[in-house]
């Protein structure tokens, strides 16, 4: 991470690049040497980005932070100043729970405080480090921000010569035009749900739609089998859930399945909820899609505006919610269930379902999809409010912490692995006694994209040297090693069958950077083998060692398969250290010592105990995470 200048002089750090702040940033650096700078939008780093670099500005990122683990501290800390802030005013929180008639929806109000410190939050782990470093060798540091300080998250107080200026005060023309918008949300709504099919009658439908089931779709497509296996469908693929005693629901409210999903469904005698068939009374419709949320509205209109983190990411979020808090309960006047099933954890209308659903006393479930997912607690994954959550092990304490509605974490095991091949039948006729190394990192995480972990945010440098010195290292080893078979599984280079090694970089060459294709064809073809094509937990029924990204499913299923896989961690700092010395690497010399010693050297038994005890629930894996399903959700239904 780059250090401050000269000591004991003043230095100006500048938090993100805008209109308000570029003009100081080129000014201040007659007066600064340098001036520092964070967050740069794609829009000024594509006009100004040069300009920036001629004056001598340095940009400070989150790429110069990861190896210490900072981007999960992060995370953490966005939830910590969400809930901070949350207290700070709680008069909003009471008006929310008032009008969902549940005190969970306090909790639920500090998701929508969230979308406004997001950015500023997550970054005060990257950038605190550099301010107390700075304010260690020079006699003032001046740090501006357009964030308000209170949306920032520093560990302990910052020391006394740094001196927060912030330009919040500048935002109430945005704060103004946001709250008159959400002043206009009972209109909306009225015409939302219009669109949406929900129209009152004249009488009430005494007819319900019936099923034991609630089946609520991640995706209104049928996608790709192999590529969401796991996702789409699950529940119904394995008939864990059987399809003809469920209704389905798409989670995208204002779409409608898909003609070919459609027919799967009516194929298996699943029943659709469509939402034109929700039919309320004249009265029931005009209290909660209008009287409610307006009587909302006029007692949180002067509570917002004196709220100086109030953004339009946060009144949108809100009036999203608003509009499911009318819906959902419209919706559960039509169906008559005995349980609700999200296929995904994450959406704000499954979170307002699972709660509406609650106050009727039935039970809500979801599962966390991707063993990463379960030890990680983030944005998304914060004040989810289903009565039961399903897991793969014993790993979610972050997850208990940020989400106390959750009465119930119960671990399932690994759902990607219960189809392993144990005979290794795919890569019989390849291996001619090599060793199988697989690459299952995602290429669009960290290692070959130019953009900020943190979504809205870009950088001006390409840090296409940083790359490479992540990666290329590992391809040259490979090439050196007449013993070694590369596996090449990476998600998402858009190779949708079995292809060559060649094939393989002109896809990369297209998609990515050209100079990892060069390094991939510098590798023998007979000793390269792309396995796009299949599902993961066959290709882990190949190798003698893997590598993942940090915490990724890819990992959990070579440990539950027997195979050792290393987590190339850039972003958690090499957490996986915490069972053996060699299933993390943290830089590309780390990673080619590990691959060799666990090349030549066994795990021991207890590594596999604990690893799969965190990922799989128990140290035995039984690869029948299935069962468990079937049976767990008929004790639900029997209840």
């Amino acid at each position: 991470m780059p250090v401050f200048g000269r000591p004991g002089a003043i230095h100006f750090f500048v938090f993100e690049v805008n209109w308000l702040t570029l003009p100081l940033i080129l000014f201040g650096s007659a007066f600064f040497s340098p001036v520092y700078y964070g967050v740069c939008p794609s829009f000024f780093e594509r006009r100004f980005g040069r300009h920036l670099q001629r004056c001598g500005a340095i940009q400070i990122t989150e790429k110069d932070a990861l190896n210490d683990g900072s981007y999960g501290e992060g995370r953490r800390r966005i939830l910590i100043a969400a809930r901070r802030i949350g207290r700070r005013y709680e008069s909003v929180k009471q008006l929310l729970a008032r009008h969902g008639k549940a005190e969970a929806y306090e909790g639920f109000a500090d998701t929508v405080f969230l979308r406004s410190i997001q950015t500023p939050a997550f970054l005060s782990t990257f950038v605190e480090p550099f301010l107390r470093r700075g304010a260690a060798t020079s006699d003032r540091v001046l740090f501006l921000s357009v964030a308000p300080r209170e949306a920032f998250e520093w560990s302990a107080t910052l020391p006394p010569n740094v001196l927060h200026l912030s330009l919040s005060f500048l935002g109430w023309p945005i704060r103004l035009a946001s709250v008159a918008l959400l002043a206009l949300f009972p209109v909306f709504n009225l015409l939302l749900l219009a669109r949406k099919g929900i129209r009152p009658t004249g009488r009430p439908d005494a007819s319900a739609l019936e099923r034991d089931v609630l089946l609520v779709h991640r995706e209104t497509d049928l996608l790709d089998s192999r590529t969401d296996y796991y996702r789409d469908l699950y529940f119904l693929r394995e008939n864990i859930l059987e399809a003809d005693r469920c209704l389905h629901l798409p989670m995208a409210t204002g779409k409608r399945f898909s003609d070919a999903k459609k027919a799967l469904i009516e194929a298996q005698r699943g029943m659709i909820v469509e939402l034109g068939s929700v039919s309320p009374t004249w009265s029931r419709w005009w209290r909660l899609a209008f009287a409610e949320p307006l009587r909302f509205v006029a007692q949180a209109i002067p509570q917002l505006l004196a709220c100086r983190i109030w953004s339009t990411a946060s009144a949108r979020y809100l009036a999203e919610c608003l509009h499911f808090m009318s819906l959902v309960p419209l919706l559960l006047d039509r169906v008559r269930v005995r349980l609700v099933v999200a296929e995904t954890e994450v959406s704000p209308f499954c979170q307002i379902l699972a709660r509406e659903a609650r106050k009727k006393g039935i039970p809500t479930v979801s599962m966390i999809h991707g063993s990463g997912g379960q030890h990680t607690a983030g944005p998304t994954r914060f004040e989810m409010q289903f009565r039961d959550l399903l897991v793969y092990g014993h790993w979610y304490g972050p997850l208990r912490e940020f989400n106390p509605a959750i009465e119930r974490f119960v671990p399932i095991g690994n759902i990607e692995i219960d189809h392993l091949d144990p005979e290794r039948r795919l890569l019989s006729a390849n291996r001619a006694g090599r060793k199988v190394v697989a690459f299952f990192a995602r290429l669009s995480h960290v290692l070959t994209t130019g953009v900020s972990a943190m979504t809205g945010s870009a950088y001006v440098d390409r840090r296409e040297e940083l790359d490479r010195a992540y990666l290329v290292p590992f391809l040259e080893w490979v090439a050196l090693r007449d013993d070694i078979l590369l596996v090449w599984k990476a998600p998402y280079t858009g190779l949708a069958q079995s292809v060559s090694r060649d094939e393989v970089g002109r896809a990369i060459e297209i998609s990515w950077q050209p100079w990892l294709q060069e390094a991939i064809t510098a590798i023998p073809a007979e000793r390269f083998l792309a396995c796009d094509h299949l599902r993961l937990e066959q290709v882990v029924s190949l190798i003698d060692v893997g590598i993942g990204n940090d915490v990724s499913s890819a990992i959990a299923c070579a440990m539950s398969a027997g195979r050792p896989a290393i987590s190339y961690d850039l972003i958690f700092g090499g957490q996986f250290r915490r069972y053996h010395p060699r299933l993390a690497a943290t830089n590309p010399v780390e990673l080619v010592e590990n691959l060799e010693w666990l090349l030549e050297n066994p795990l021991p038994k207890n590594v596999y105990d604990q690893f799969n005890s965190d990922f799989y629930g128990s140290p035995a894996v039984d690869f029948n995470c299935h069962d468990r399903l079937r049976a767990y959700f008929a004790s639900l239904l029997a209840a």
